[in-house]
């Protein structure tokens, strides 16, 4: 039977030295007797301390050598997709991201939606109960990777919310309703009235983190910075301009405005260059610096979002 912690065939001793301790809680080894085992591989007679005192020295080198590479960048993004609350990750997996990420881009498929789907399903969370567990994700999620920016996008998971509502409403009220189960978490908020306990709890939207960010002072820092990606007639219009003038009043911020792609088989179409130049106008005469980020490789579908797109055609 092979011993896990055994020396392998040619592996350098500083290695194997390295090895032993990253992993003497998987291969039940006390400091102790990595000593005896150094001391064997080696020839020498030193004692615990002095082995345990050498590799916290190699440890906090290894640290420094990684913070000098980190200075280095002036934006680091750590991207997630696919969370699909309540199949989700623990937050503990995201441990390496934490305090060293600029943005944090929630990449489509938060919230799985699976009691509303089309497909068989062997249990059933109730889309209440769904929506409660990925709005609290998503609040510790933030919290625990701590960026300076937060960007995100939904994906079809997250659309089979309106596609539910579309089947059950008239048209006209559907015009009320929320596109996406994440419009309800990070925009408007939602009551949940739990009939069993006869209680009504109101969950306010992650939007108004912005208020908060309003009471913190940044001077002498960078300046927050929101991405804001333009759907022709979705979102683009002199009225959308407005509510953002009216939602960032007060906070010194930088708005970054992203052509949408167009996206074979998909429904929403780019807004127009003159719409986009015109909302940055709009926000930027009312005092909040816009720009609008470069488009490149559109032409062969390769720009952002197109070859997921083009991929899951």
């Amino acid at each position: 039977m092979e011993v896990l912690y055994a020396r392998r065939f040619d592996e350098p001793f500083d290695d194997y030295f390295v090895r032993l301790f990253e992993n003497k809680d998987e291969y039940n080894l006390s400091c102790q007797d990595i000593a005896d085992i150094l001391n064997s591989e080696s020839g020498v007679t030193y004692g615990e301390s002095k082995w345990r005192k050498e590799y916290a020295a190699f440890r906090r080198g290894m640290q420094y050598e990684r913070q000098k590479e980190l200075r280095k960048i002036k934006n680091r993004i750590f991207s997630i997709s696919d969370t699909h609350v309540p199949y989700q990750l623990p937050i503990s997996a995201f441990s390496d991201y934490g305090g060293i990420t600029d943005t944090l881009v929630l990449n489509g498929d938060i919230a799985d939606c699976q009691a509303i789907s089309k497909f068989p399903k062997t249990y059933r969370v109730s889309p209440m109960k769904e929506l409660i567990e990925t709005r609290q994700y998503l609040i510790d999620l933030i919290k625990y990777i701590s960026p300076a920016k937060v960007v995100i996008n939904y994906g079809n998971h997250d659309i089979r919310f309106q596609q539910y509502l579309a089947k059950s409403l008239d048209s006209d009220l559907l015009e009320l309703m929320p596109k996406t189960a994440l419009e309800l978490i990070v925009v408007d908020g939602f009551h949940h009235y739990d009939k069993a306990i006869g209680a009504k709890t109101y969950y306010s939207p992650i939007q108004e983190v912005i208020d908060l960010i309003k009471q913190y002072d940044f001077t002498g820092q960078r300046r927050v910075s929101f991405e804001y990606t333009m759907f022709a007639g979705f979102n683009d219009t002199k009225a959308h301009a407005d509510a953002l003038v009216r939602m960032l009043k007060g906070l010194e911020c930088r708005m970054n405005l992203i052509r949408f792609h167009k996206i074979p088989d998909f429904p929403y179409e780019t807004s127009p260059d003159v719409i986009i130049e015109n909302f940055k106008t709009r926000l930027n005469n009312s005092g909040i610096m816009t720009t609008v980020r470069a488009s490149r490789g559109e032409d062969i579908l390769a720009a952002c979002g197109m070859l997921a797109g083009e991929h899951n055609k």
